[in-house]
């Protein structure tokens, strides 16, 4: 018993400052470079997208053809939005990354559920 409680001590000792220290580092981490670039990019167009983002990624066959078409739009949609972007530029995969965040954003406040 001695050796549980010793052991679960020395366990909660060495957690709380790995804890602290991931949490001071969360709120030092800058903003992706993504986040700016996709603020520029209008409602109708997040709306568009996330409809194409919605069909293949919340697909009910993932071996469809719709939904490997809506995948296909959706990719083709994200490069030349990038494209359309000046210089400095973020990497693709970093603002790939955060139209999808902004797509799922307008997804979740989107969906309401229905009246009774």
């Amino acid at each position: 018993m001695r050796a549980r409680s010793a052991l679960h001590a020395t366990k909660l000792h060495t957690e709380r400052p790995l804890i602290s220290a991931i949490g001071i580092k969360m709120e030092q981490m800058p903003t992706p470079p993504g986040d700016a670039l996709v603020a520029s990019i209008s409602a109708e167009r997040i709306a568009l997208l996330a409809k194409l983002y919605d069909r293949f990624a919340h697909a009910l066959d993932p071996y469809s053809p719709e939904r490997d078409r809506a995948e296909q739009v959706f990719q083709q949609e994200i490069v030349d939005l990038y494209d359309q972007l000046e210089r400095p530029k973020p990497e693709l995969h970093a603002f790939q990354k955060a139209v999808i965040l902004r797509c799922r954003r307008h997804l979740r406040a989107s969906d309401k559920p229905p009246s009774v």
